[in-house]
């Protein structure tokens, strides 16, 4: 008998977007795949399918062009726990937030699966963990940033995460928002349903929930876009540039996914503090 992975329910109902099988749960209302890999399978999939690109000069204009986003967030971070102080990026990819944070007299450390990501990072001079159980400390923030919906159990993810919290430490997730229209227009061609490595999608309810049952005090949730139009005149003027002065051309492709992004795009922004 299926039961829901966050409150153990088991009064779900089951629906398909395309051919993904997906299960709701009515008491809790995360919607979640029906088939969630096994989390060796997990992480065999970051280490090969998860690589670098093949031009370097990639990583570096999409740096620039998510600068205003890098400004946004760090603004919610400084609200909430000004520097000095440690933070922790879970799923910090090539380390680009962290690079920021750190100009700011953070101490910065990331968790990253992808070896090959992991490796760009270290090349940054960032300290950054293979994985949560390599985690030895204790941190004042942890951010993470379109990383939940990729674990195969949320809830004992986040109850790991919370350990490894200072007492009143902070949480900052954003994650996609499964309830806004554009997800229900374009259902499996929505830009952010990825059922092969998302296997949890949520609305502000369930991550509110979430929250609470993993013993986080929601202080802020809230839905919109991840960003503004200066982020998307960053990113132009990021393709620009580096075609001008590096020979990097941008695909037609890649302008259109932008602007495809640009607007149907939803996430939540969510924060937590733990509870004393």
């Amino acid at each position: 008998m299926n039961e829901c992975k966050i409150c153990l329910a088991i009064n779900l109902s089951e629906f398909k977007i395309g051919s993904t099988v997906l299960l709701e749960c009515s008491n809790c209302k995360v919607v979640f795949n029906k088939e969630v890999e096994h989390s060796n399978k997990i992480n065999e999939y970051y280490k090969d399918k998860y690589v670098l690109d093949k031009n370097q000069l990639l990583p570096l204009q999409r740096y620039y062009h998510r600068m205003p986003e890098f400004i946004k967030l760090l603004s919610f971070v400084r609200k909430y726990k000004s520097a000095p102080a440690s933070l922790l990026d879970i799923g910090c990819d090539k380390g680009f937030f962290l690079e920021f944070a750190r100009h700011f007299d953070y101490d910065v450390f990331g968790v990253e699966l992808s070896e090959n990501a992991r490796n760009y990072a270290k090349g940054l001079g960032l300290n950054v963990y293979e994985n949560l159980d390599c985690v030895d400390r204790k941190f004042d923030l942890i951010v993470m940033w379109h990383s939940l919906e990729h674990f195969p159990d949320p809830k004992q993810g986040l109850m790991q995460i919370k350990k490894l919290l200072n007492d009143d430490g902070i949480l900052l997730i954003r994650v996609p928002n499964f309830n806004n229209i554009w997800r229900k227009i374009f259902k499996q061609r929505w830009i952010w349903f990825q059922p092969l490595s998302h296997y949890f999608h949520f609305t502000e309810k369930s991550l509110h929930n979430l929250l609470e049952l993993s013993g986080m005090t929601p202080l802020y949730l809230k839905s919109g876009r991840p960003n503004n139009c200066i982020t998307y005149f960053s990113n132009y003027i990021s393709k620009k540039s580096f075609k001008k002065y590096f020979g990097l051309k941008p695909t037609i492709k890649s302008y259109v996914y932008t602007i495809y992004e640009y607007i149907t795009g939803i996430e939540i922004f969510a924060i937590g503090q733990k509870k004393s």
